[in-house]
């Protein structure tokens, strides 16, 4: 049950890579956080270009109320005259409104008198950083922190999630370029950093909003994942399978670009994340931790990339999989096994079959699996025959249409495969009479089939159900 008074109404500033994320989840959340709107500037109504145009659409189609405001240019009144038409506000603008900005927003917010305001502080412990990191935008987001704890009537919640996951692999950032095969590390090989998907950003802000009372006047941290960057190396070496070129940049080689170049936002950042603190925190600590709730991890994210071919489009998004797309995304990242043709015969079947969990045609199910196919660890409820698995499998899909079988390590013995395994998705469609509100799933699995004539034949498998249970609710 939500903490906002009623009438609930939810400003979301902004809705572009964050902002989006953030309206889907409190949509899916219904009632819990009452009507939603958006402020977008008027140039975004009037603008012309086909992204502008295509987003004005989305927008429309999720019947959404658009106020219309500038951020940078209007004065405090004029935005604390628009907040204080609604219970919460939520900041989703980033740092395009320029320095300033952030806190003009926060004192149109306070001077509103709204019930509970997100910032924008979606990205380090600015606590620690403080002043003077050679990152202006931190020493404003520091101030901003201030002067919510200078008053008391408006609840505030930060939100601590650390760099954006795919800025790590943005190409003008550098910090992994995959195209040149590179991998940086900013101040030392054993720094660590927090990262986090606008999407899982997006589904923890929601969950926040609609029980604000809870985490009042907190900052709360989240982490997709945390890594020293010679772990990071290692993850894209593995998932990629192929080495990566590691290159230190000391910070004195920071300090002395940032200087030759000092209005250059991207040298800055770096600079600013090459730190032992501030920008990292344990993965445990995190109420995605706590609360078990499943979040992209690098690897994850990794795989969708190398399995899409680059290609990125919102998880929430279900596509329909070609037989080879589902093939390549069931390629084992570590493999055990001889090269003998027959164990290469039976990995191709392996690849096959999970290939087939993960979206592929009945055909390659009948290329796959023995009709005399016996499941020997069968859960309460479920055929032990072919027929089981076929249920089986249509009700993954059903529950999870964006659901994937990542093959972590493979071993082939004789006859036998060993594999063990990661479930990733989200559950958006149905299962056992429940409708799906986007939760994220990520559990661990094991299979031990047997192989005669060429086919599958016999499955003893083990899944961690419980940590998919705890999920799901």
């Amino acid at each position: 049950m939500s903490n906002i008074s009623s009438p609930r109404k939810v400003l979301v500033l902004g809705a572009g890579e964050l902002g989006m994320p953030v309206i889907r989840e409190l949509l899916r959340l219904g009632d819990l956080c009452g009507s939603i709107s958006v402020l977008l500037p008027p140039m975004m109504q009037e603008g012309t270009n086909d992204a502008a145009s295509k987003q004005r659409e989305e927008l429309r189609s999720l019947r959404l109320d658009v106020v219309e405001a500038d951020l940078a240019k209007d004065s405090v009144e004029e935005l604390a005259s628009i907040f204080s038409q609604f219970t919460q506000v939520v900041g989703c603008t980033g740092f395009v409104g320029g320095r300033g900005t952030q806190l003009k927003i926060t004192a149109a917010a306070l001077s509103a008198d709204i019930e509970h305001y997100i910032p924008w502080q979606f990205g380090v412990d600015y606590d620690i950083i403080g002043h003077g990191s050679g990152q202006e935008v931190f020493d404003e987001q520091f101030d901003v922190r201030s002067l919510l704890r200078s008053q008391a009537r408006v609840k505030w919640t930060i939100i601590s999630t650390g760099m954006f996951t795919s800025f790590v692999f943005l190409p003008a950032f550098s910090l992994v370029d995959l195209e040149k095969g590179i991998v940086h590390a900013l101040g030392d090989w054993s720094h660590r950093l927090t990262v986090t998907t606008p999407e899982d950003i997006g589904r923890v802000t929601a969950l926040i909003a609609a029980s604000y009372r809870e985490h009042a006047d907190k900052v709360v941290y989240l982490s997709g994942d945390t890594f020293t960057y010679e772990e990071l190396a290692d993850t894209v070496e593995r998932v990629l399978g192929r080495p990566m070129e590691r290159v230190l940049w000391s910070i004195a080689e920071l300090k002395a670009e940032v200087a030759k170049h000092p209005e250059d936002t991207m040298r800055k950042y770096r600079l600013g994340f090459a730190r032992d603190d501030g920008v990292a925190w344990p993965k445990a600590e995190t109420l995605n931790a706590k609360r078990n709730l499943a979040m992209v991890d690098v690897a994850t994210w990794l795989r969708r990339w190398r399995d899409l071919s680059g290609s990125l489009p919102p998880d929430w998004e279900t596509s329909t999989v070609t037989d080879t797309l589902a093939y390549r995304m069931a390629k084992p990242e570590v493999f055990v096994g001889s090269a003998d043709p027959d164990v290469s015969d039976i990995a191709a079947l392996a690849q096959r079959y999970y290939g087939w969990w993960n979206g592929g045609s009945d055909a390659m199910l009948s290329t796959t699996v023995s009709p005399d196919y016996r499941d020997r660890t069968p859960p309460p409820g479920r055929e032990s025959s072919i027929a089981g698995l076929t249920a089986a499998q249509s009700a993954f899909r059903e529950a999870y249409p964006n659901g994937r079988v990542h093959v972590l390590q493979q071993a082939i013995v004789g006859d036998r495969v060993v594999s063990h395994l990661r479930v990733t998705g989200r559950f958006l469609g149905g299962r056992e009479g429940r409708s799906g509100a986007g939760q994220r799933i990520d559990y661990v699995a094991t299979d031990i089939m047997r192989v005669a004539a060429g086919k599958v034949l016999e499955n003893w498998h083990v899944e961690d159900h419980l940590t998919l249970h705890q999920q799901l609710s």
